[in-house]
């Protein structure tokens, strides 16, 4: 039985941006960015001067020229992608702009070097089953499709989304998942999946596979940005809209956050973007100008009405979701805190951002909650902590809910509230008995 794709989506964005072949002509060091690339290159084994690194990334007709032979002992020399990789192992925190301005560079990677460096974290997804019906055994199938979001060795943890791995017609999780890498669609390829855990109210599921083709250099673990997204920013989607078949569309950032309700969800936080989706996209991952994953593949809106209408949920959820899943078994501390906004101020930060600061009242306090007689109705929310760890400020209504979705039992939970005219923090104790189903 060929597959039937599941509901909807892929966001993908608008990148208009021309491909860019970077000739190096100086190297400068940013402080605060740590090592240069220079340096980077050194400790790799390359032996000269900055100088003669520099005319090592010449290349023919304008290239990177960064595949030559002057590495260390006639080794080939690095690629941009080792470079970035190692800039990012090394300087804990920092992004692929980081890596740029090392060098005293504002550009982005290339489309289509962004593009095959997102192929190989993407996968397909094929999910069947069977059931009972009046007349008797029947059968269904349905797609979609993943990121690769950890890879040791020959095991991955994929993130998708709930509504794709979740079986409708037995009321659990599938059973019978098999996926597929881009390019390795024969039927001696595909790779059996379990899902390890979900949330419904997120949308996110997480599945686990191990295969050696996993082992190939074509696969890697998606690199990820957890950023708030921007409106107008770029955005490009990857998926499998029709079987065996990986696409890539783009769009920009329309709305940089809401909630929406699906067939299969209510109250999903997403972003809205203009991307064109289609069927079988759903849990494929949506990228930004750097190739780093900035959401996960949604819904679309089923008003006829409405054109170019599609939503991703946040990297920064589906991670945090996908963590929790993964080391905690998919549960979530709750304080008990219910919140009011209050006020709202809008500025624009130094890269000529608007950003909005959204102040919350607490409202209710749980009874037999973790917060119950530390935190007071009429309290400011200021920011939260988990044990030594920096503060996060409250400035949204998802934040403080989505930081503690890294709580583990035993943890200190640490929330700075104004009270009247003082400022305090109190401490709570993430004790098994605050944890809930995520």
């Amino acid at each position: 039985m060929k597959p039937r794709s599941r509901f909807f989506l892929i966001t993908v964005i608008a990148i208009s941006a021309v491909f860019v072949s970077v000739f190096f002509a100086s190297c400068l060091t940013n402080e605060t960015q740590g090592e240069s690339a220079y340096e980077i290159a050194v400790k790799n084994g390359f032996e000269g001067s900055e100088e003669e690194w520099l005319e090592s990334l010449k290349g023919d007709d304008g290239a990177d020229g960064i595949d030559g032979t002057n590495g260390k002992d006639g080794e080939d020399a690095f690629t941009l992608e080792e470079l970035v990789d190692y800039y990012l192992e090394n300087n804990p925190g920092s992004t692929v702009e980081d890596f740029y301005a090392s060098l005293g560079l504002d550009v982005t990677p290339g489309i289509k070097s962004i593009v095959q460096t997102a192929l190989k974290s993407s996968v397909g997804i094929i999910c069947r089953t069977t059931y009972r019906t009046p007349m008797g055994q029947s059968e269904q199938a349905w797609s979609g499709s993943g990121v690769i979001y950890k890879l040791s060795g020959n095991t991955a943890y994929i993130i998708t989304n709930y509504h794709v791995a979740y079986d409708s017609y037995n009321n659990k999780y599938c059973e019978n998942i098999k996926l597929y890498l881009y390019n390795r669609v024969l039927e001696d390829d595909m790779i059996e999946a379990t899902v390890i855990g979900a949330s419904k109210d997120n949308d996110i599921a997480v599945l686990k596979a191990t295969s050696d083709l996993f082992l190939e250099n074509t696969v890697q673990e998606v690199k990820v940005n957890t950023s708030d997204p921007v409106a107008g920013q770029a955005t490009f989607a990857i998926g499998c809209p029709t079987l065996y078949t990986f696409s890539v569309t783009s769009g920009i950032v329309s709305v940089e956050s809401e909630y929406i309700t699906t067939s299969s969800s209510e109250n999903v936080r997403v972003y809205r973007t203009d991307a064109a989706l289609n069927s079988g996209n759903s849990g494929g991952g949506m990228f930004n100008e750097y190739g780093e994953l900035m959401g996960i593949s949604d819904a679309k809106s089923s008003d006829t009405t409405d054109d170019n209408v599609c939503y991703a949920i946040p990297a920064s959820l589906a991670v945090a979701v996908a963590d929790n899943i993964i080391e905690n078994g998919g549960r979530r501390f709750m304080m008990g805190v219910s919140m009011n906004l209050t006020d709202m101020t809008t500025y624009v930060d130094d890269d000529g951002i608007i950003r909005t600061i959204y102040t919350y009242e607490v409202s209710e306090v749980s009874k037999e909650s973790a917060a119950y007689g530390k935190v007071e109705v009429g309290d400011i929310m200021v920011s939260v902590a988990l044990n030594d760890e920096e503060s996060v400020k409250i400035d949204t209504s998802f934040r403080a809910q989505e930081y503690l979705m890294n709580a583990r039992p035993g943890d200190t939970v640490n929330l700075t509230v104004k009270r009247g005219e003082e400022t305090l923090t109190v401490q709570m104790t993430a004790s098994e008995e605050y944890f809930t189903a995520i």
